[in-house]
């Protein structure tokens, strides 16, 4: 006996394929809604997730703010320590402070022999005399250069016949000595 496929009704005419597929449809809505909220929540939980850790990241480093030894540490350095050297004394500023070196210190004594006591003879042939108003020869200031108006001040490149240069810089002088 042979079988009849037909998804039509056979006395009915109506499509019972279509109908229940259908019906099947209506009846997934609900399963289908909950399915696309479920999906909603977990991105909305994501989220929270990653603004929680951003927040507890703020949070760790605002606290270091609070801390006042964050601030009282400071330290000082010479980029050249054999020519200048570096420390923190007291409270200072902070910041980056630069010096340029005018030249290196040194320092110059002149002494003439010492005299035995106060009413022993020099020892000296001829007269000796004793004048105020001596001085020591300052050198010529380079302000009083040019008629008083001084010299530009800066650095100039000096280049003699050989072709071969210098760069002097005039920033800081205060004599000719210190030119020359």
């Amino acid at each position: 006996m042979g079988r009849i496929q037909s998804s039509v009704g056979l006395v009915s005419g109506v499509p019972i394929a279509d109908t229940v597929d259908k019906l099947m449809a209506l009846a997934a809505q609900p399963r289908d809604i909950l399915t696309q909220r479920n999906r909603g929540l977990q991105a909305q939980q994501v989220a929270i997730g990653e603004l929680t850790a951003l927040t507890i990241a703020v949070q760790l480093a605002t606290d270091k703010l609070g801390k006042s030894d964050a601030f009282e540490q400071l330290k000082a350095t010479s980029s050249r320590p054999e020519s200048l050297g570096a420390s923190i004394v007291g409270t200072p500023a902070v910041g980056v402070y630069q010096f340029t070196p005018i030249r290196r210190a040194s320092n110059e004594q002149l002494v003439s022999s010492g005299f035995g006591s106060d009413t022993e003879a020099l020892g000296l042939n001829g007269q000796f005399s004793i004048r105020f108003g001596g001085f020591i020869d300052d050198g010529l200031e380079v302000d009083q250069l040019n008629g008083g108006s001084g010299i530009i001040r800066g650095k100039l490149r000096v280049t003699d016949r050989s072709g071969a240069s210098e760069v002097v810089d005039l920033r800081f002088v205060h004599t000719v000595d210190d030119v020359v």
